[in-house]
């Protein structure tokens, strides 16, 4: 028995998007890992660190309808939110009307020259990833495309404070919290990123809040200790066989990631 995940962006109220096919989450020993225990990490985040999420809002070409992300500060004039809520899949078309709105205070625009997204995002040919050696079976099937949902977009003016910086690597097993904008709604839950012996390339977190849905798209996952952002909500499915409990999929940093920060915060 297999699951339908879906991208975490909100449209009205309907879930929007291309679907993937998911299987149960497995941990290290091909066993499912539990969620975290109560007590084992807090849901809340910092005040610093809350007040650099915020919502993206946004509209599509190809309706009128209002969307929205989640999306944080990792510079001080540069967002991190998930690609899917800048541009579809396979296309180069960026979406319109973007607007972020900080939780901590003020509205910014958004530099419509200064939204960034890995080259391959675009690639019309992602969804045909390369085959395993020796086999016609495409590599990690759809999951292939959810290693690259990140975006990073300029703002007009920057914000004051500290930003969250992220961190690049794998790092699993380790306590997060997670925010973001479920039904318009500014909340965190905590949780325990995993291993997937399936899909390697991806970051995966188990939640018995089934409601943390749409809208939560780009929702940082912030370490504890540290602060730092280790991934963001890209899709969710629920328990193959149980469910009482959502799997959240995030993209793994690393020094592409970071050269697309770059990017985005040297654009003019």
């Amino acid at each position: 028995m297999r699951s339908i995940p879906k991208p975490l962006v909100s449209v009205a109220m309907f879930i929007c998007g291309v679907g993937l096919t998911v299987d149960i989450a497995r941990g290290q020993n091909n066993s499912p890992v539990p969620p975290p225990a109560a007590g084992t990490v807090s849901a809340s985040v910092t005040a610093s660190t809350a007040a650099n999420y915020g919502k993206l809002s946004f509209t599509k070409p190809s309706d009128a309808m209002p969307h929205h992300c989640t999306a944080t500060f990792v510079e001080n004039n540069v967002l991190l939110t998930a690609a899917h809520c800048v541009e579809d899949l396979g296309t180069t078309t960026k979406f319109m009307a973007f607007t972020f709105d900080k939780s901590g205070g003020g509205t910014y625009l958004i530099k419509y020259n200064c939204i960034f997204v890995p080259p391959i995002w675009e690639d019309q040919n992602i969804w045909n990833p390369p085959t395993v050696p020796g086999s016609s079976q495409p590599l990690e099937d759809e999951y292939y495309a959810r290693r690259y949902d990140y975006a990073f977009l300029k703002t007009t003016v920057g914000m004051t404070g500290t930003p969250n910086d992220i961190q690049l690597g794998n790092p699993y097993s380790k306590l997060i919290s997670v925010a973001g904008y479920p039904d318009n709604t500014f909340r965190t839950i905590p949780g325990l990123t995993e291993f997937d012996v399936l899909h390697q390339a991806l970051l995966e977190m188990r939640t018995t809040d089934t409601d943390f849905r749409e809208g939560t798209s780009g929702a940082a996952w912030v370490i504890q200790p540290g602060n730092k952002i280790v991934s963001i909500n890209s899709a969710y499915s629920y328990g193959a066989y149980d469910t009482s409990y959502l799997k959240i999929f995030g993209p793994i940093f690393d020094s592409s990631t970071e050269a697309l920060r770059t990017s985005a915060r040297n654009c003019t």
